[in-house]
C-alpha cells in the first residue's frame, strides 16, 4: 500500500462502523473482524499495524477502512508457508468485494510463496490459484 499523508492523517470508522460492519457477517467472521479490529485500533495512535500476529487480518481492516483510495495491498509475513488457518479463512471475507490482499511468506523449501484473498470469498489464493483454508 502507497499511503499519503492525508491517509494517515484522517481517523478511520469508529466503533459505530466497526459494529454496522459486524452485524453483515456470519458470527464467526465477526469474531475475527472484531479481533483485528481491536489490535488495529491500539496501533492507531503510532500510526502503524500491529506486529502481535494475524497482520493479515489487520491489513484487511485497514484496506476496508480506507476502500474509498485502495483497492489492493501488498504485504510480507514470517509464517512459514502461508497464512494460518484462521486468516485462511476469515480475511477475504473482512475485505469488502473486489479487493485484493498479496501476501509474500517463507518457505518450507527456503524459498518465498505468494497469494492473495480475494474480497468477499474465502480462502487463500497462492500463486497456483488452488485456495487454502
Amino acid at each position: 500500500m502507497d499511503l499519503r499523508s492525508a491517509d494517515i492523517i484522517s481517523p478511520p470508522p469508529g466503533l459505530e462502523e466497526a459494529i454496522k460492519t459486524m452485524r453483515t457477517m456470519s458470527p464467526e467472521d465477526a469474531m475475527a473482524f472484531k479481533e483485528a479490529y481491536r489490535s488495529q485500533n491500539k496501533a492507531r495512535r503510532s500510526l502503524e499495524i500491529s506486529v502481535s500476529g494475524h497482520l493479515e487480518a489487520q491489513a484487511a481492516v485497514f484496506l476496508r477502512w480506507f476502500s474509498h483510495t485502495y483497492n489492493e495491498g501488498h504485504m510480507a509475513i514470517n509464517y512459514l508457508d502461508g497464512p494460518c488457518n484462521l486468516c485462511s479463512r476469515h480475511v477475504g471475507r473482512i475485505l469488502k468485494e473486489g479487493q485484493r490482499l498479496w501476501v509474500a511468506f517463507p518457505t518450507s523449501a527456503k524459498g518465498v510463496g505468494i497469494g492473495h484473498f480475494r474480497g468477499g470469498e474465502q480462502g487463500f489464493f497462492k500463486n497456483d490459484g488452488c485456495p487454502k483454508g
